[in-house]
């Protein structure tokens, strides 16, 4: 499905919220990172197509370049090993998700 890939609202500056209205979420969150270790993170998740943090998450091409795409298990299990932390779960219609400012985090329509 459709997805909105890593970001941290409002560049990282506040606490946001997420609320799923219909259907199912799937969601990636990572722990707080210092600013390298967010770059490393996003290093690791984008492979080889151009990201970084002043992306706009809602951004699926910017200058005809494609989005990263959405991490395997095999990318899910890297983050751990370099202690991201990844927290993979979903959203039921009704949920609500509190995201403490500088979390990088990504959702996926199911």
């Amino acid at each position: 499905g459709t997805y909105t890939w890593f970001h941290q609202d409002g560049h990282g500056t506040v606490d946001s919220g997420h609320l799923c209205l219909e259907g199912r979420n799937s969601v990636i969150m990572l722990r707080n990172l210092s600013s390298g270790n967010k770059q490393v993170a996003i290093d690791l998740l984008r492979g080889d197509r151009d990201s970084d943090l002043r992306r706009l998450p809602h951004d699926d091409a910017k200058e005809g370049k494609l989005a990263p795409l959405w991490p395997s298990d095999h990318i899910i299990q890297r983050l751990r090993d370099i202690g991201a932390s990844p927290s993979v779960f979903e959203l039921h219609k009704g949920d609500y998700l509190h995201i403490n400012r500088g979390r990088l985090h990504a959702f996926r329509k199911i």
